[in-house]
């Protein structure tokens, strides 16, 4: 017998488009601002239309509510994956809102999946890139501020699996 709830755990944990869901306006883009280890840090940045997106009302505000399920892929095979929440003030419907994902990467090539999903209409986003992933020679500034603790948070992960370290 099939249990539903197992089923449906399964797929908000992988990135497979539901043919069902409307379809929000999103792009996708990364970069490799710095560094940590012999990982090179990599920012995948996505900006999605705020038109296309639901706000809900909790405690007299409005918030856009965004689901990001991701993995990265070695060689066509999962190298990690990772889930996201994170909340937007509704405070305009125009323009576009930032998702930021930062992962740790050593320097290769990969292919990096986001499914980004309006939590609040189930609209979903389903995009794709090809990581080159660079090698980042250490430099005197970056070692002081990391010596400073010059970190950043960009939201909370609410599940976050590595196949390979």
């Amino acid at each position: 017998e099939i249990e539903v709830e197992d089923v449906n755990r399964i797929l908000r944990s992988v990135v497979i488009a539901n043919p069902d869901a409307p379809k929000m306006e999103a792009a996708f883009e990364a970069r490799f601002p710095g560094k940590r280890g012999a990982r090179t840090a990599v920012e995948m940045l996505s900006s999605v239309s705020r038109s296309s997106l639901t706000a809900k009302e909790l405690e007299g505000q409005r918030y856009y509510n965004l689901d990001v399920t991701g993995e990265v892929l070695k060689d066509e095979k999962l190298f990690e994956s990772f889930h996201y929440r994170y909340d937007f003030p509704a405070d305009s419907t125009e323009g576009s809102v930032l998702v930021l994902i930062e992962r740790f990467l050593r320097p290769a090539d990969y292919k990096a999946r986001l499914k980004i999903l309006d939590i609040n209409s189930g609209a979903e986003a389903v995009l794709e890139k090809e990581l080159a992933v660079p090698y980042i020679k250490e430099s005197a500034e970056r070692r002081q501020s990391e010596a400073e603790g010059d970190e950043t948070g960009h939201c909370v992960s609410l599940h976050d699996q590595r196949a390979h370290r």
